[in-house]
């Protein structure tokens, strides 16, 4: 039966919802306009800044950085979309102004001198600035959420966090930046991404977090490299195997290498991998042994292709948990932190046995505008 009560009500709340798309639509115009006329008056001071002759310019430094990451010309240029020719103008120019040599040239690769290095580690902030301003002007233009997040997390629960934030915001844009946690915790404080799940460094004093979880560590193998083994394998005999190491900028680098040369270690062939997904990759293969993260091959241990190796020398877990910058719009990354504390539960909860929730306290550890805040994210 027909209402006109509740047809005139429901025209009014249509009415309602209609001016208040109209207000957010006026408001975002309104920022937008505000946001461009600031850039427009930062770009007028920086063009009336006179230039000096022996004035560094942002390429030359954008050149010497990516010469250092890339430690070769002919792949510096491919990335910077110029010629080989202009990346070496580039640096002479530089060494020119300078007055020193930065880098140093053999048959085999390219390494940065001592000057070099120094220069280059200023270059990388002023580099990542200039990607973070792009990154912003891009973000006034569409709704983007980068997320960065260490190997762990990505080949686990990663991908139900990034359906779990579409569910929630279908017009949302994420970008996943995957690397290891020195990796991007440089980039969450350069403003290249929003968020980062990252390690936290077992043998410090642990922050208390909103979101922590345990990654079990391991020696995995191949079934045929473990089969003759009598388990569990001492030092002696662990070092006396292949074995797979992490790169030196990840944090379970270390651990592994001091373990190796303790007194009681045996040398053996170390292969090295530039990342997780090649480690495991290598492990498959059959190259070697190697210390990882159980949750990322579980699979693989259950299908009966690598095996878990019982051993004396053993690691505590490896705790991950959430980094945030402070300056960041705040309800967004409330939004993803609650999205991704219910994914790591919900993957935690679905039978994995090497992951396990390390705390779930609702504390915040505050700090200075800019800097790195851990715990969940409060709208201010």
């Amino acid at each position: 039966m027909f209402d006109p009560c509740y047809a005139r009500l429901s025209c009014v709340r249509r009415e309602a919802h209609g001016s208040y798309v109209e207000r957010m639509h006026r408001r975002h115009r309104q920022r937008k306009t505000k946001f461009l006329l600031t850039l427009i008056r930062f770009l007028y001071v920086l063009a009336c800044v006179p230039q000096e002759e022996n004035m560094l310019n942002f390429k030359q430094l954008e050149a010497l950085y990516w010469l250092r990451e890339l430690q070769n010309f002919g792949k510096v240029a491919k990335r910077l979309h110029v010629t080989q020719p202009a990346v070496s103008a580039r640096i002479a120019s530089l060494e020119s102004q300078i007055g020193q040599k930065l880098f140093e040239r053999t048959h085999a690769s390219i390494h940065l001198t001592h000057l070099g290095e120094e220069i280059a580690e200023h270059a990388e902030q002023i580099v990542n600035a200039q990607y973070a301003l792009l990154d912003n002007i891009r973000r006034n233009e569409k709704s983007v959420l980068r997320m960065g997040m260490i190997g762990p997390v990505a080949l686990t629960w990663g991908r139900g966090l990034h359906d779990r934030i579409k569910k929630i915001e279908p017009d949302l844009e994420i970008e996943f930046s995957v690397g290891t946690s020195a990796q991007l915790e440089r980039e969450l404080k350069a403003g290249s991404i929003d968020l980062a799940f990252v390690s936290m460094d077992t043998r410090q004093k642990q922050t208390s977090s909103d979101l922590a979880l345990a990654y079990d560590l391991g020696w995995v193998a191949t079934p045929g490299l473990a089969k003759d083994l009598v388990q569990p394998l001492s030092l002696e005999d662990l070092s006396r195997q292949e074995l797979i190491m992490y790169p030196q900028t990840s944090p379970l680098y270390s651990p592994v290498h001091d373990i190796l040369m303790l007194p009681g270690a045996s040398h053996g062939v170390r292969h090295h991998a530039s990342s997780l997904t090649t480690m495991i990759e290598m492990l498959r293969l059959g190259y070697g042994f190697s210390m990882v993260s159980l949750a990322v091959v579980e699979k693989d241990i259950e299908a009966g292709h690598l095996v878990h190796v019982k051993s004396a020398v053993t690691f505590p877990p490896l705790i991950v948990h959430c980094l945030f910058q402070t300056g960041h719009s705040r309800r967004p990354l409330r939004m993803a932190f609650e999205a991704a504390r219910e994914a790591a539960h919900a993957y935690v909860a679905a039978g994995t046995r090497f992951i396990r929730i390390a705390q779930d306290k609702s504390a915040n550890v505050s700090s200075a505008s800019g800097q790195l805040q851990v715990g969940p994210v409060h709208d201010q």
